[in-house]
């Protein structure tokens, strides 16, 4: 993967954001559908990221895009 003319092998996506940023359900799924476009590979989904509010977030992505 070529990423600002340096290749790369390869570069994820961390999710903390969907957990400690005020963001809507379907915002988080159209990063992950634009991430998943652009080619990334990896989805940090850590434990550690989660919180009574987010935890539901990564359902719609479950049925498939």
């Amino acid at each position: 993967m070529l990423i600002a003319g340096n290749e790369t092998e390869g570069i994820g996506l961390g999710t903390a954001q969907f957990a400690f940023r005020d963001r809507t359900a379907e915002d988080s799924v159209a990063t992950v559908h634009a991430a998943l476009d652009a080619g990334v590979m990896l989805i940090d989904t850590a434990l550690a990221y989660t919180r009574p509010a987010g935890r539901d977030q990564g359902r719609p992505l479950a049925s498939g895009r």
